[in-house]
């Protein structure tokens, strides 16, 4: 899949003051209290960045998320255009954020961290569509992995399919984690995925 170079800033779109009413994920989405998954380790700097229907727990000495954590509505998602307008977020300076030269002359695609499709419901749904197109929510996968319809693919099209097929409302979380002494495009360490599901 072919990478696009950085865009240029939309001032309609990414300014700080537009992202300031984000909300974020919900932690009372599905009822009981289920909370934003949070780096363990002691001293371990992040930034919660909301967007529209999902949050990312933002790491800024690796440049990329520690987790992420969206919500899903199945009986209320909106079929939505992917444009591919990947873009820094304004709330953190872009030297804080792997942008697109890491994805250049190697196998890695953008993955999304929070899947583009799952955020968009309701009336802000198109807010939501263009909010997962954020650097801070995209991580460097494997592209077959990422790809992959048995694979990362396979499981993300499983959750939204049985949210939509069942009006069901589900919350989905992410998380990045090293694999120790690889080194990648000036990150500290290559990015694999993990998911889970309530």
């Amino acid at each position: 899949m072919a990478t696009h170079p950085d865009p240029l800033p939309n001032p309609e779109t990414v300014s700080s003051e537009s992202l300031a009413s984000r909300k974020g994920y919900s932690e009372r989405f599905l009822g009981p209290t289920v909370p934003l998954p949070l780096p363990a380790g002691p001293g371990t700097e992040t930034v919660i960045l909301p967007y529209t229907n999902f949050s990312v727990v933002f790491r800024p000495d690796r440049r990329l998320a520690a987790a992420t954590a969206v919500t899903i509505d199945g009986a209320n998602l909106v079929d939505a255009p992917r444009d591919d307008d990947w873009r820094f977020d304004p709330r953190l300076p872009e030297a804080q954020q792997a942008g697109d030269p890491i994805y250049k002359d190697n196998p890695l695609d953008k993955g999304h961290l929070v899947r583009r499709l799952d955020p968009v419901w309701g009336p802000e749904a198109p807010t939501a569509n263009s909010d997962t197109f954020h650097y801070t929510n995209a991580a460097p996968q494997i592209d077959i992995f990422n790809q992959g319809k048995k694979l990362w693919q396979g499981l993300e099209n499983f959750l939204l399919g049985h949210a939509e097929a069942f009006d069901r409302k589900l919350a989905v979380f992410s998380a990045c984690f090293r694999t120790p002494n690889r080194k990648l495009g000036g990150l500290m360490d290559e990015q694999d995925g993990c998911r889970a599901v309530r």
